[in-house]
């Protein structure tokens, strides 16, 4: 009934809710469990799949103690969730059925790879051209076309280069394409508490906005390093940062295009443009800033001259006193 598998599978599919909720499954003993399970997985590992070995004994098979305490425990009811197919061999339809499905899909998916081949490259399976004739074509651009031509000179670079070349990351050591061990590095560093702050202060506009907004702990992350760059390499001021935001998210109309931090920082000059000019209000929040920020520098610039003075004034009182003279007034 079942075809001959060309390969055997490497797992058996195993339902488990048809399993549980089967009804002879249900009648069955801890023991017939063990049994039905046994023969389940010695059918699935035989050739032709689904089929209960030929040449072994039963009992053996459902690894029970001895064919007497096979039939003790019920052994013939876990033998009738078997059929026999015409020639008398027990099999499981199930699984059969399963392992069908499997073979023809892998059929498709083979002749599928074909006709695309086909259409893709107009192979028709035989080779073309002629093995002995001319090469055409322009050679191949270096570095490349030097590592092919002397391909022992790639394995085993010159002394005077391997030193250094050793102490480089090396993309395809690693197994990476060209660029990707610089974004792998950049995945190892830890961004800074302020732009992981930011990064969480973000995600709660948007979720505020959209509350069915789906945002994981791996994007979390990667908003926190677009952060650090826009803290780092473009130099923003965090402040600022979380201005851009607040007014990003009341906007009609950014508050849907603005939906993670990269896209904050590839518009951030525009955004923060639009924000200083909607209806003054940004210009009002920045002066205020701009105002407290200048009354802080004073008062600190104020609170620094006033030490300076009492340190002069302590400097001095020792002087005097080192001579003998009276402290001024």
């Amino acid at each position: 009934m079942g075809p001959v598998s060309e390969m055997k599978p490497p797992a058996m599919p195993f339902f488990a809710r048809d399993f549980l909720q089967s009804k002879r499954v249900r009648r069955m003993t801890l023991v017939q469990v063990a049994f039905y399970v046994f023969l389940l997985l010695e059918s699935w590992d035989n050739d032709p799949v689904g089929y209960l070995p030929e040449g072994f004994e039963l009992w053996k098979l459902a690894r029970a103690e001895s064919k007497a305490d096979f039939e003790a425990q019920g052994g013939q009811f876990v033998l009738d969730c078997f059929e026999r197919d015409q020639q008398g061999r027990l099999y499981s339809p199930r699984l059969v059925a399963i392992r069908e499905e499997q073979e023809n899909y892998r059929a498709h998916q083979s002749e599928s790879g074909k006709l695309g081949a086909k259409a893709r490259w107009h192979r028709d399976g035989e080779p073309h051209g002629d093995p002995h004739g001319e090469p055409h074509g322009d050679p191949m651009a270096t570095p490349m076309a030097n590592a092919m031509a002397n391909p022992m000179a790639s394995r085993w670079p010159s002394s005077a280069s391997s030193s250094a070349s050793s102490l480089a990351p090396s993309s395809s050591a690693s197994g990476l394409r060209p660029g990707e061990h610089a974004k792998k590095q950049r995945a190892l560093l830890v961004p800074p508490p302020e732009a992981v702050a930011l990064a969480e202060h973000l995600r709660q506009r948007i979720v505020e906005n959209n509350p069915q907004a789906k945002i994981t702990a791996s994007q979390l992350n990667g908003w926190a390093d677009d952060v650090r760059l826009m803290l780092d390499r473009d130099h923003r001021d965090p402040a600022e940062v979380r201005a851009v935001i607040d007014w990003c998210q009341r906007d009609e109309f950014w508050k849907a295009n603005i939906l993670s931090a990269s896209k904050l920082r590839k518009q951030f000059d525009q955004l923060r443009m639009k924000m200083l000019s909607s209806n003054g209000r940004g210009n009002r929040a920045y002066a205020n800033k701009d105002q407290q920020r200048w009354e802080n520098n004073v008062a600190a610039g104020e609170e620094a001259l006033r030490r300076i003075s009492e340190r002069d004034h302590q400097t001095a009182d020792r002087d005097c006193a080192g001579d003998g003279r009276d402290p001024e007034p």
